[in-house]
């Protein structure tokens, strides 16, 4: 087996803690003894060998990965691939199987999210081997709750260890969540298992241009010329017919936002989360990430972030628009 790592992103979304130069797979987090990176490339050699885990990222992030491996182990540099445009998530995984010689199964994870058990998404997929010689395998998440900034997946007919997938579901509101769950949809969490056979299928059924460029050339730059930026999720699971989702009972947080802080760490008695030296009066539900002391009173659902010479606060609920101010910073 082998494991790809994408490794990209443009880290707007947990400004000013992650930044273009250090998005959050890089960030070690209050609480946590390695980064979001290191913790999937962990969970990567669990199930590979160290040659035959695939690094696809850019050129900016080559050093700061290989700072980052040297702290587990030694690397293997060859395994690191820098794409030469930014290209999204299909054109990343086709070449990750194309710089390896032998047909495989591949296992593709994200490098930035927080997986608490993680040894029940290395057992599914060490028992998901065989379907996924022929079904592109999707890994679902049991719902905890019915959050509206996770696509869905809806469940068919049972096949191996898995189920045929019916529909894909577009991030929903609160109240066709709540539907979802009801009809046992799960969140769809971007991790995948697959042969490369089935996806190279799949691929020159689905998307030609892509697949033909990958089939008819070596040079990686003139590849990634030729061809358009688009999804897997768009590319391959939206239009193929062989499409399965294993079920998992995982404690999985993409950490999309500063509100989906509010599900990773434990809050006190009021309902706040102080990662810093805190003090506060009569304030409940509030969020503090800071490197100074911070002195909150009668502060209610507030969202305070300092680093890098700046202060982030916003409201609990709002900081899906960070995004739009981090561009502003600059």
């Amino acid at each position: 087996m082998k494991v790809i790592i994408l490794v990209g992103g443009a880290g707007e979304r947990l400004f000013p803690l992650s930044t273009p130069e250090n998005p959050k797979q890089f960030i070690v987090f209050p609480g946590q003894e390695c980064s979001l990176f290191q913790m999937a490339y962990r969970r990567a050699r669990k199930l590979a060998e160290k040659k035959d885990v695939v690094i696809v990222t850019n050129g900016s992030f080559k050093e700061k990965i290989l700072s980052q491996i040297k702290q587990i182990e030694l690397p293997h540099e060859k395994s690191i691939l820098l794409e030469p445009e930014r290209r999204n998530t299909l054109p990343a995984i086709l070449y990750g199987i194309y710089s390896q010689a032998e047909e495989d199964t591949y296992a593709v994870f994200p490098s930035d999210h927080m997986i608490k058990n993680e040894e029940a998404l290395i057992n599914a997929v060490r028992q998901s081997r065989k379907l996924a010689q022929s079904h592109i395998i999707t890994f679902g998440i049991k719902p905890k709750s019915p959050h509206t900034g996770y696509g869905y997946i809806s469940l068919g007919k049972q096949v191996e260890n898995g189920f045929v997938v019916k529909e894909f579901k577009e991030k929903p509101d609160k109240e066709t969540a709540e539907d979802y769950i009801r009809k046992g949809y799960l969140w769809n969490a971007g991790i995948f298992l697959f042969s490369s056979k089935i996806i190279k299928q799949e691929a020159a059924e689905y998307q030609k241009q892509i697949y033909n460029a990958f089939e008819n050339y070596s040079c990686i730059k003139k590849i990634f010329s030729m061809i358009e930026p688009i999804s897997f999720d768009y590319g391959i699971l939206e239009k193929s017919s062989k499409i399965a989702c294993v079920p998992i009972a995982l404690d999985w947080n993409d950490l999309g936002s500063f509100d989906s802080f509010f599900d990773v760490y434990e809050k006190d008695e009021n309902g706040n989360i102080l990662l810093s030296g805190t003090i506060h009066q009569d304030s409940s539900n509030n969020l503090v990430i800071a490197k100074d002391k911070v002195l909150l009173v009668d502060a209610e659902g507030l969202i305070v972030v300092q680093d890098k010479g700046r202060i982030l606060i916003c409201k609990k609920g709002s900081s899906g628009k960070v995004r739009e101010i981090a561009r502003k910073a600059g």
